[in-house]
């Protein structure tokens, strides 16, 4: 069996626009690379000027030029191949890449999440909470929300180019820098839920789910109100946390078809009831503390949940936590066996 990880800015020539990416990025693809190894020929899509990143042998290097291009030129030779890309390129990126190929979500579940106004629609149409939005058209819609408002490209990754505006003014001002932002011309409006920001990270064949772990996110405003995604902290153990976060994510996959392999759901938590944010139909940055916790057993739950005949063997009763945070332009991870002791360690 021949895996394939393809990653869009470890992929792609080194950019400014791509710069604050490269942290999650390099520990998302290092992360796979290494449950997946032992379950076949695993390859890494490499831009010549990240090489030195990866202390993996040459062989199981594919050197690229350009994302799209190269997974046109070479996902043919591959088994299972792994996307992890921006909404835009992963739709297309998918769209190469033949479904039964698809180390994840379908192609057509791809399309649905990949585009937040999209996505809201069929969370409205399923039941699924989300906060009030609008898409920005004109003036007159703005005002259907109340301020605060968090303002966003319906095609953001990885938190970027995502503000919160608190009057209007600031609000009109920020509209127009987020539109630049926006490979396709649409800002989402969206109410500010009050809470706590976590996320769900899932692997699911399409009927069984499993249901990893509940995360808490690190976010951090600006004092213009930027929101920046700083880390998290992965398996959260709230048996009431699980109840709710198991109910979601069942109201989901039963209410969309072609969900497969690893996917996230972005969240806020207001008084245990989930708001979802985002749902992200891909590897997330949490899936870095998973693999450090699970181990190889993860890689084997992502081929198993595509159709492989394969045992895998999970870890009982784990303890621990890992918190992962960027530091400059480095993903840094810190396990420890008391949460509070590691919040300690991730603001020093």
């Amino acid at each position: 069996m021949n895996i394939l990880i393809a990653e869009y800015v470890i992929s792609n020539k080194p950019s400014k626009s791509s710069e604050s990416l490269l942290p999650e990025a390099y520990a998302m693809v290092s992360s796979a690379y290494e449950v997946l190894k032992d379950y076949g020929k695993t390859y890494v899509l490499v831009n010549k000027a990240y090489r030195s990143l990866f202390n993996i042998k040459e062989s199981s290097i594919i050197y690229s030029t350009e994302f799209i291009e190269s997974l046109e030129k070479f996902s043919k030779n591959f088994d299972n191949v792994i996307l992890v890309a921006p909404p835009t390129a992963l739709i297309e990126a998918s769209r190469i890449v033949d479904n039964d190929k698809l180390l994840g979500p379908a192609h057509d579940v791809i399309k649905m999440f990949s585009l937040k106004d999209v996505s809201y629609s069929i969370l409205h149409e399923i039941n699924v909470r989300t906060p009030r939005h609008i898409v920005f058209s004109d003036r007159k819609n703005i005002e259907l929300i109340n301020l605060p408002v968090v303002v966003k490209p319906v095609d953001s990754a990885g938190g970027s180019a995502v503000f919160l505006a608190d009057n209007v003014q600031s609000m009109e001002k920020t509209i127009r820098t987020v539109l630049k932002f926006s490979e396709v011309g649409k800002v989402v409006i969206q109410e500010f839920v009050e809470g706590v920001h976590g996320s769900i990270s899932v692997i699911t064949d399409g009927q069984n789910i499993f249901l990893l772990t509940n995360n808490v996110q690190i976010i951090k405003f600006s004092r213009k109100g930027k929101l920046s995604y700083r880390g998290g902290i992965v398996f959260l153990r709230n048996p009431e946390l699980y109840r709710n976060s198991m109910e979601l994510v069942e109201r989901i996959i039963r209410g969309v078809k072609g969900f497969r392999g690893y996917f996230g759901i972005d969240v806020v938590w207001n008084s245990w009831k989930p708001y979802v944010i985002e749902v992200n139909p891909r590897l997330t940055t949490s899936f870095v503390g998973l693999a450090k916790i699970l181990g190889k057993a993860l890689g084997c739950l992502m081929l198993k949940s595509v159709g492989l005949n394969i045992k895998c063997a999970l870890k009982k009763n784990i303890k621990g936590y890992v918190g992962f945070i960027k530091k400059g332009n480095v993903l840094l991870t810190k396990y420890c066996d008391n949460i509070g002791e590691l919040i300690i360690s991730l603001r020093h």
